[in-house]
């Protein structure tokens, strides 16, 4: 019985033994999903590019998670060859007007992202959505410190005995949505292996004016806020993404759809080709064709070139009854532009817009026929939102499919050939699966 006991005491100390020296992770105290953070830099394919080219990066993130907001795109830009200006127009900056389209693709092969048109976009979002004292940030940073003048072009003086160079920063989630979820880690498995690829404009578009001869050089690199997890965090992230009878680890993201057209009359009627379950906003942004190549304009100066537009979700009309505008007329059209950028005045009750955009009336409702100089800066557009909420406080989404088109209809104050782009913005989810993704709506 003795030696029993004895057994017995000594087998209980090696346990604790064991208990006490184990290999076992866990989750500190204060709640950190991560051990490390740094900034990691990634170069594209060819050390530099010119406009018109295309830019491609392999994203070689391995098990590092990336938090989006503080990510961004490197730009330096080199001017050189002749002696002259390089010319940047009011309505948009040096690095957006020289990225044409954006794709993003996941290893699999499956289109996370893909935006055409980008430039335009891009002009109308780092002014309608972000506030005033921030939109002087992100714009001192698409254009290199390069000061505007009183009209708000921008003009950089290139001599060819000495090239001139400008560095820029594109913050990621103006770039692609899903650096924009300010409420999930990028999983690792997301972006491990994931191509981004920069479709670069042309000269004639980026610049609304560039003194024959000079050369324009691109060179490109991504840097992303990078961070790891602590092990007992991965294998959490690992299980969920193994688990595919729950669709595996879902990731939340809004993005673009482009729908591009073209008038030459006074009607205008588009259907948006997309269908999308859960979406948030649309607009339509018009620019008088033969201004976006031409020399000495600026590219992405939308025009308020309406008499009246509605647009059209299967039976429901947005706004119900159609919105009449003219000539110093774009009231009602301002007051929808904000509120579908979350802008209106006291829209929320309790806490400031989300956008809180630095735009007046005055400004939005310039016409063409003014001098140039005097032309709108505030890109003008025709929006609408389509979230169901009715008082505001949630946004759930407003169903669109194949059985319900999304109509735009208007109404031009007279004949001219112009560009027509309309712009979607909705959900996506993407859920992750080992080494797969699908992406949903």
């Amino acid at each position: 019985m003795q030696d029993e006991r004895k057994a017995q005491m000594k087998e209980s100390s090696i346990m604790e033994l064991r208990e006490v020296n184990r290999m076992m992770y866990l989750r500190p105290d204060n709640g950190s999903l991560v051990d490390k953070r740094t900034h990691k830099e990634y170069n594209f394919s060819n050390l530099s590019y010119t406009p018109g080219s295309l830019g491609q990066c392999i994203i070689q993130s391995a098990a590092d998670a990336v938090w989006g907001p503080s990510s961004y795109l490197k730009m330096k830009i080199t001017f050189g060859g002749a002696d002259g200006n390089a010319v940047v127009g009011a309505n948009g900056s040096l690095a957006t007007n020289l990225i044409e389209s954006v794709r993003l693709t996941h290893r699999s092969g499956e289109i996370i992202e893909f935006i055409d048109n980008y430039n335009l976009l891009a002009s109308i979002v780092k002014l309608w959505n972000t506030d005033a004292e921030d939109a002087k940030k992100v714009d001192s940073l698409l254009s290199g410190g390069v000061v505007p003048a009183d009209n708000g072009v921008r003009t950089i003086a290139v001599l060819n005995a000495a090239p001139k160079t400008v560095d820029l920063v594109v913050p990621l989630w103006i770039l692609c949505g899903c650096f924009n979820n300010k409420d999930q880690y990028i999983p690792p498995n997301f972006l491990a292996g994931a191509k981004l690829e920069l479709k670069f404009a042309s000269t004639a578009v980026a610049f609304s004016a560039l003194t024959n001869g000079i050369t324009v050089k691109i060179e490109p690199s991504i840097v992303l806020d990078s961070a790891k997890v602590y092990d007992s965090v991965a294998a959490q992230l690992l299980d969920q993404q193994s688990d595919v009878a729950r669709s595996g680890l879902q990731f939340t993201y809004s993005t673009w759809f482009n729908n591009s057209s073209a008038t030459s009359t006074q009607q205008i009627n588009v259907d948006v080709q997309q269908s999308a379950s859960i979406t948030q906003k649309v607009i339509c942004a018009i620019r008088r064709t033969a201004d976006i190549a031409a020399s000495g304009q600026d590219s992405f100066q939308t025009e308020a070139a309406l008499a009246d537009y509605q647009w059209r979700l299967g039976s429901t009309y947005y706004p119900q009854a159609r919105v009449a505008l003219g000539v110093g007329r774009q009231t009602e059209a301002y007051m929808q532009s904000l509120i579908a950028w979350d802008s209106a005045p006291c829209q929320y009750q309790g806490h400031k817009s989300e956008g809180n955009c630095d735009v007046a009336l005055q400004d939005f409702q310039k016409v063409y026929s003014q001098a140039a100089d005097e032309r709108n800066r505030a890109s003008p557009h025709y929006a609408t939102t389509l979230e169901k909420s009715g008082v505001g406080l949630t946004l759930t989404g407003e169903p669109t499919n194949n059985s319900r088109s999304l109509n735009f209809s208007a109404t031009c104050e007279g004949a001219q050939a112009r560009d027509v782009q309309i712009f979607l913005m909705y959900t996506r989810i993407a859920n992750i699966m080992g080494q797969n993704l699908v992406v949903d709506r």
